[in-house]
Parts: structure tokens; C-alpha cells; sequence
């Protein structure tokens, strides 16, 4: 099935099909490899809920509440801002302390992250709190995401 291009240049309809056929085996092979060089933490975001800044209540100027609908297992991230000086956070899940953590950022400039701060998966069943060192930390908290 050797038909030369029409205009000796161009591929034809056979040809466009040959290089379909081709171009798709070798993307299929490359995404196959692909695959194969991922590991677990690739997907660990998959199952994820995100609650945002609003969905919050604020209790006084440091500290943020949420009450979730229902019970979840989960890590949990966080999305906010380091400022310059001492980065205090502590994270309560149902009364119970699961995060509490404080460090210098030593540069003269705020800088949003995210953070995936308890690691191991634990039981929310209704309420979640987290309270900052200073009311200029609390002013960058953008929300956290449970990750199941």
C-alpha cells in the first residue's frame, strides 16, 4: 500500500491514516510510561474538599471556625500568607489540638503558601478551628483543603 502523495509532497487520505495510526501509538506508549513514573502522592489530591476564607466564622481577630455538614477522614492543608517575623498557627479539629507549629520568616516580604500541615488523616466530625499569632497572619488566611 505504497501510494506516493498527490502532489508528491503532501500526504493523501492513506497517508494523514498512516500517521494517525503512528502518532497515536507512540502518544499511547509515552502516556503509559508516564504513568508508570508516578507515585502514590500524585493522587492524593484526587478527593479533596476546599473551604474557602468565607465559608468561615471569625471568632475575635485571630481565630476562624468552620462547622462541616458531615464527618470526614482527612489531611489537612492550608492555604495562607508567611509574613515577616514569627508565624505562629495552631489548628483544632473537634477541641482536639492537631496542628501547632510557629517560625521565624526572616524576609522583608509576605508570601502566600500552601501547606499540607497534618499529614496523617484524622476523624472531623463537626468543627474545625484555627487561630494565628497575630492579627497580620489572620489577614492572609485564604482557606484550607481536606484531603481524603
Amino acid at each position: 500500500m505504497n501510494c506516493p502523495p498527490d502532489d508528491l509532497t503532501h500526504p493523501n487520505d492513506l497517508g494523514h491514516s498512516i500517521y494517525l495510526e503512528t502518532i497515536t501509538k507512540v502518544i499511547d506508549e509515552q502516556v503509559q510510561n508516564e504513568r508508570k513514573t508516578y507515585d502514590v502522592k500524585t493522587y492524593q489530591y484526587d478527593n479533596s474538599i476546599c473551604f474557602s476564607r468565607a465559608d468561615f466564622r471569625r471568632n475575635g481577630l485571630k481565630k476562624f471556625e468552620i462547622t462541616l455538614k458531615e464527618p470526614v477522614t482527612a489531611g489537612i492543608g492550608i492555604d495562607r500568607s508567611y509574613m515577616p517575623g514569627e508565624n505562629g498557627i495552631i489548628i483544632y479539629v473537634d477541641g482536639n489540638l492537631v496542628y501547632d507549629e510557629s517560625f521565624e520568616w526572616n524576609y522583608g516580604f509576605g508570601q502566600e503558601h500552601v501547606d499540607k500541615v497534618v499529614e496523617e488523616p484524622v476523624y472531623i466530625e463537626k468543627k474545625i478551628v484555627v487561630e494565628f499569632s497575630s492579627i497580620e497572619l489572620a489577614k492572609y488566611f485564604n482557606g484550607i483543603m481536606l484531603n481524603y
